[in-house]
């Protein structure tokens, strides 16, 4: 956000600040969506649950 600021004022940093949470916020929505869409799926229950530890 510095670099892009001090490149292109408020604009750059503006920028820079989107183009570090876009891409996270947008890989976090899709996942809740397929999650919220395919969360019944006994398969991705189990994927997501892990293996339990064994003793």
């Amino acid at each position: 956000m510095v670099f892009g600021a001090q490149l292109r004022g408020i604009a750059g940093g503006v920028a820079a600040f989107a183009g570090l949470l876009l891409p996270a916020t947008l890989i976090m929505t899709v996942l809740a969506i397929i999650y919220a869409r395919f969360g019944e799926l006994e398969l991705l229950r189990r994927s997501l649950a892990g293996t339990p530890a064994r003793r």
